[in-house]
């Protein structure tokens, strides 16, 4: 059975973005958490790029989130040649093993789409926020100002 959940809209937004078929001033931000490969892991780990900004052979493929699992009693197996870079899953024994060939394994995701000026440097910031990489942005009072300069002094 061959399955997916992450076969979205914004999946072929973001693969359009990394071939430059998007709008160039639009910029798209990736976060969610995915496979930990750690075998002593027991959470999900956070991940998040800007879309576009990874090398080339990190981009997105359909490959990504798609899942076949295997019926061991099928009269025509599948090879798992014919559908490279797929999750696999197979019975062995009373347990369900599970296979991948490496990159990215989301397991779930949001797409944010910044269409403003300096949409680039926001979706960056954004997504270094989410990792925890950088402060929060000050806070603004009804005046547009820091909310720490505006604070009244004990």
């Amino acid at each position: 059975m061959l399955f997916s959940n992450a076969h979205t809209a914004p999946m072929f937004n973001r693969i359009g973005t990394e071939l430059e078929l998007g709008d160039p001033v639009v910029a798209l931000c990736r976060l969610g958490q995915c496979y930990d490969p750690d075998p002593q892991a027991t959470q999900a780990q956070p991940f998040a790029y800007v879309v576009g900004d990874r090398q080339p052979g990190e981009h997105e493929t359909f490959a990504e989130g798609l899942h076949l699992f295997i019926n061991p009693w099928a009269e025509t197996p599948v090879e798992r040649e014919a559908l490279p870079g797929i999750t696999y899953h197979e019975l062995e024994g009373n347990l369900i093993a599970s296979s991948h060939w490496g990159g990215l394994q989301p397991i779930s995701s949001r797409t944010f789409i910044f269409d403003q000026e300096h949409a680039h440097d926001f979706a960056r910031y954004f997504h270094l926020r989410y990792l925890g990489l950088v402060p929060p942005l000050p806070e603004k009072d009804k005046d547009g100002n820091d909310s720490a300069e505006g604070a009244p002094s004990a």
